[in-house]
């Protein structure tokens, strides 16, 4: 919430407002009377009143242009975030009329006005956003005095609370309204590569510098014992991380690097090392699980990180670590850690992706042959051994050999985010993706988050039109339907995306997801949001799959499926797809029927509404 100087405003008003980095505010000469301008970084004060303390608020926010009213006295000061962290500048003017505050309205006619509501003391307030710059303005009395009142403030506005981000409603960008392409009836054949912000998860700000999810990036995997667990007592061996990680792999499933060349169809081939021999750290296990550090000023556990640290400081010496970054970044493209600990319900005994925030006292991570590391993998050797039973409960006995975790963690490391409901209110996928709880291929949109799949198929029919899907785990095929398209968003929009589902190739773990084959539909709604960091400005995928009860969690959700009936999610021949409302609350504007399944590939006639 603001903290709120002025007596005044805490009558008045107070504005749930997300923390914010560099508030950009520059006040142009309009022919009023109170008006600031700055060219050049060079402040011109046209209203001679101003203080010293005003003009370093102006000087010290740069960028949008704000019109300043007529008044018969003002007042301007910053104001704070919970951290006292100044946000923004509020402009309060007073002794103005009805008439004048409507005529003070329209000068913001090169802005959006994108919100009018009330506040809880009842004073409607407009919101007006130009670039990455928001106003909020509000007229009322106030024991018979009119105010005038604004807060100017960046709409690059973030919490980042436990690693993730949390925008506020001005920074989404969505596709609503945009419309479909115009003047074809049929499909319309999408190159995703054309996206202007986003073309794929390595240019999202969130996983900046992290391993890239195409060609042939290096990862670095360490088996890790300790002195109080060893390998040799648990009966561990090397051979067997080879298995699980290297091509062509002995183990119940694919390895980790055979799963991502085949559902990648070719396009990521890593460029595996794992270590002949065991790392030891210094200590024992569990100094590592009690260690603490600071992350962002919060004590956060680091024992992991101690290890990883160790472990790359022990081979700076006996090898060259710079041939681990593949795309010359200066970061080791990804790290994987096997630990010898057993499973635990903690997460030093559990398994994770993560960024590395290690630092010396300079405030750096620390360098090895001139690259750090950054993505890394923690998991116990113990998930080897996991077996999912009927009812989705997992057991760690031997004899066993599954990657499922060690597949999924990757996905992480990769760029891919959890799919299931963290707080397990709601089940989006169901379970059924390799990202949620059960192995098999990724969905589609997770194939266009990695640059996989690099195009598609909208259809724009206003009659019918007959298209065909061939088995996506072996092709990639896919067809979107959509009320709104935004060349310029590309995969990040709202969209329903079709495949053709086989219990074949990486889908054939426990014997598949279904009981048949045909197709599925994905509801995605992956909006895109603008941050900033030191200056710059990045953009992030807004939604998540987990409720909006927690702290993370976004009333829309990222990726789900949608069930044809009885909660059945495999449409085929005859079945046709329900009324389905998007997020906007907008019914889609198409329908199909399956026409026929095959072997190679379906049929469906897709019509519009």
């Amino acid at each position: 919430m603001k903290k709120i100087i002025s007596l005044v405003l805490v009558i008045a008003s107070v504005l749930a407002l997300s923390s914010c980095g560099v508030i950009q505010a520059l006040i142009e000469n309009i022919d009023l009377p109170f008006v600031y301008v700055d060219k050049n970084g060079e402040g011109v004060y046209n209203h001679h009143d101003f203080t010293d303390e005003e003009k370093a608020l102006f000087d010290h926010y740069i960028g949008a242009r704000i019109p300043f009213i007529k008044n018969d006295d003002y007042y301007i000061e910053g104001y704070y975030g919970t951290d006292d962290y100044e946000h923004g500048i509020n402009f309060c003017a007073i002794g103005n009329t009805d008439e004048e505050f409507y005529l003070y309205l329209d000068m913001f006619y090169d802005y959006t006005l994108t919100k009018t509501y009330k506040d809880e003391l009842d004073c409607t307030w407009n919101r007006y956003v130009k670039d990455d710059v928001v106003v909020e303005i509000s007229f009322y009395r106030l024991l018979g005095t009119p105010y005038v009142d604004l807060y100017i403030y960046s709409s690059l506005s973030t919490d980042i609370e436990g690693g993730s981000h949390i925008a506020s409603e001005d920074t989404v960008i969505t596709n609503n309204g945009k419309g479909l392409p115009e003047g074809q009836d049929g499909i319309y054949e999408v190159d995703l590569t054309k996206a202007e912000y986003v073309k794929n998860v390595t240019e999202q700000g969130y996983y900046a510098g992290g391993c890239p999810a195409v060609g042939s990036p290096a990862v670095l995997v360490i088996p890790v014992e300790f002195t109080d667990s060893t390998a040799k007592s648990k009966g561990y061996s090397i051979e067997n991380i080879k298995n699980a990680f290297l091509k062509g792999g002995k183990n119940d499933y694919f390895s980790v690097y055979d799963y991502y060349f085949t559902s990648s169809y070719g396009n990521l081939s890593l460029d595996i090392t794992v270590l002949d021999t065991w790392f030891r750290p210094e200590r024992r296990s569990s100094y590592y699980y009690n260690a603490m550090g600071e992350n962002d000023g919060v004590a956060t556990e680091i024992g992991d990180q101690l290890v990883l640290n160790e472990a790359l400081d022990y081979l700076d010496d006996k090898m060259d670590l710079s041939k681990f970054d593949s795309d010359k970044n200066g970061m080791i493209d990804a790290v994987v850690l096997i630990n010898t600990l057993d499973i635990g319900d903690d997460d030093f005994h559990w398994a994770f992706r993560y960024w590395n925030f290690y630092e010396n006292g300079d405030g750096e991570l620390y360098e090895y042959d001139g690259v750090v590391a950054n993505d890394y993998l923690w998991a116990s050797y113990q998930f080897l051994f996991e077996k999912i039973d009927a009812d989705g409960y997992a057991s760690y006995d031997k004899p066993g050999m599954s990657t499922y975790t060690f597949i999924h963690e990757f996905g992480h490391v990769l760029g891919a985010d959890d799919y299931y409901d963290v707080e397990y209110v709601e089940d989006p996928l169901g379970g059924f993706d390799v990202m949620d709880t059960l192995a098999g291929d990724h969905n589609p949109y997770t194939k266009f988050n990695f640059g996989w799949i690099t195009s598609s198929r909208l259809v724009v029919t206003d009659s019918e039109v007959t298209v065909s899907l061939k088995d996506f785990q072996k092709t990639g095929d896919t067809v979107i339907l959509a009320n709104d398209w935004d060349e310029a968003l590309g995969a990040y929009q709202e969209y329903y995306v079709l495949v053709y589902y086989k219990n074949t190739g990486v889908n054939t773990r426990g014997g598949g997801y279904f009981s048949e084959s045909g197709v599925l539909v994905y509801h995605v709604n992956s909006s895109l949001y603008r941050d900033v960091e030191d200056g710059e400005i990045f953009y992030d995928v807004y939604n998540n799959n987990t409720s909006p009860g927690s702290k993370i969690g976004t009333v829309n959700n990222l990726i789900e499926l949608v069930t044809v009936k009885d909660g059945d999610y495999v449409f085929n021949t005859g079945d046709t797809l329900p009324s389905v409302i998007t997020d906007e609350g907008n019914e889609l504007a198409f329908t199909f029927t399956v026409d026929s399944v095959r072997s190679d590939y379906v049929t469906l006639t897709v019509s519009a509404k």
